[in-house]
């Protein structure tokens, strides 16, 4: 005889082997609107506030600033492998590593925030 939880675990596997699995432009298109929606959501207001000259100019040097940490981080993906993480453990050691994922869990939670941010505002 089955027990509840034994029963509830069952139906969730099976849930879970219904669910459709998102596909690769799928994926692609979820991170586009979660890291690029929100900026340019925001771009008008900003080029507004800032005026044009100075949000030209910071645009451009947040894209070369962008470009090239991207291009940095490729190279040392090369070079030593690993994920972020295990790339801040081989610089910096274990203070490093921590560092990294204190940063990018710090960057997610800026992108939630002003997700939510927009949202409340645009209300």
């Amino acid at each position: 005889m089955l027990t509840p939880t034994t029963k509830r675990q069952i139906l969730k596997d099976s849930d879970i082997a219904k669910t459709k699995k998102l596909g690769d432009f799928a994926v692609y298109f979820s991170l586009l609107k979660g890291f690029v929606c929100t900026g340019i959501m925001y771009l008008p207001k900003n080029i507004y506030n800032g005026g044009w000259a100075f949000s030209l100019f910071a645009l451009i040097l947040a894209y070369i600033f962008t470009m090239f940490c991207s291009f940095r981080l490729i190279d040392a993906k090369k070079a030593a492998g690993g994920s972020f993480s295990e790339l801040g453990e081989k610089a910096l050691g274990h203070l490093g590593k921590r560092l990294v994922e204190i940063t990018l869990f710090a960057s997610q939670v800026g992108f939630v925030c002003a997700y939510i941010a927009f949202i409340c505002i645009s209300m």
